[in-house]
């Protein structure tokens, strides 16, 4: 399904009020959960939930979906899940 542009920008602002500038050594984890949505912290420290689970599925998509722009980057990523990494 294709976004349109109210989606887009809507999406836009949700993102840019919940996702923290990062510095150099910051580390970012991200949680999707299907269905509901996706948890995000900076270090040990929760930033919270966003509870809209297409937004989710299209944000982690950037990275982890089939059809990514840089699927040698997917497959770093994926590569802890088949030596069974959390």
């Amino acid at each position: 399904r294709t976004m349109d542009d109210q989606q887009a920008l809507r999406w836009t602002s949700q993102l840019a009020q919940w996702l923290p500038d990062v510095q150099p050594g910051d580390r970012l984890t991200g949680q999707y959960l299907p269905g509901q949505g996706m948890r995000l912290w900076r270090g040990d420290q929760p930033l919270g939930m966003l509870s809209d689970p297409e937004l989710a599925r299209h944000f982690f998509g950037i990275w982890l979906s089939a059809q990514t722009s840089d699927p040698r980057l997917r497959s770093a990523l994926l590569a802890g899940l088949d030596k069974g990494a959390p």
